[in-house]
């Protein structure tokens, strides 16, 4: 069996990963891969920093995997720690922010859904 392009696995290598910046250059991604609608980060929050509000079509799963930070969406706010997960809707305004006196790193993953309109005018 041939595989088409979009069924082909997508492999970034550690030496590879775009690296951006966000929150005036304080906080660092790492873009491990993408997928069609799923896409993985690992984020470096230093201490105090946050991510500020905000909100995007989509899901997201997120785990503490090291530091200890704040995740808050409306009246939901936890304390999480290294190990600790958490997932939400993110349409509804979020914000994380590192509580911790040592840098915070997350691993997010986020699925949004295809722009299926196209299928529909073919």
């Amino acid at each position: 069996m041939l595989l088409s392009p979009e069924q082909r696995m997508n492999v970034v290598r550690k030496d590879e990963r775009k690296e951006t910046t966000a929150g005036s250059g304080q906080i660092k991604v790492q873009h491990l891969t993408a997928k069609g609608a799923m896409r993985m980060s690992i984020v470096e929050l230093p201490a105090g920093a946050s991510t500020g509000v905000n909100k995007h079509a989509g899901e997201e799963s997120h785990l503490v995997l090291q530091g200890r930070i704040r995740a808050a969406q409306c009246e939901d706010v936890e304390i999480l720690e290294a190990g600790d997960s958490f997932s939400w809707n993110a349409i509804v305004p979020h914000e994380v922010t590192n509580i911790g006196e040592e840098p915070a790193v997350v691993l997010i993953a986020v699925s949004k859904e295809l722009d299926l309109d196209h299928l529909w005018n073919a």
